[in-house]
């Protein structure tokens, strides 16, 4: 994440946990930062090269990619609202799988000692 914003177009496998953006693509895109390949093993790498090399022979497309890259935000700034939304729902729909009490205990959710 740190190279992307010195202009390095990542290349990397297209397994979901990898991919906080939208950056995998296996064609090009407006909002691409590199490229993917979906063969989790050993050939995985080696065969895009040739996608890889043909977008970077391509000045206009390489510069998107790059640029694309650079203005990914990987800041703490907006992860924290993420968080706090993610855990608001969270607590939402834990109040309402309890009930109208609304308090909600580690000891109420299944599994948990009580």
């Amino acid at each position: 994440m740190y190279s992307l914003k010195y202009g390095t177009v990542p290349a990397g496998s297209a397994a979901p946990e990898e991919l906080p953006t939208p950056c995998a693509t296996s064609t090009p895109r407006p909002a691409g930062t590199g490229v993917v390949f979906n063969d989790f093993d050993t050939g995985g790498l080696p065969a895009i090269r040739p996608q890889a090399l043909e977008w970077y022979a391509s000045p206009a497309l390489w510069r998107r990619l790059v640029t694309n890259g650079m203005r990914e935000d990987f800041s703490w700034n907006g992860r924290c609202e993420e968080y706090e939304r993610l855990y608001a729902s969270l607590l939402a729909a834990a109040r309402e799988a309890t009930g109208p009490k609304g308090d909600v205990t580690l000891s109420q959710w299944p599994g948990q000692r009580r």
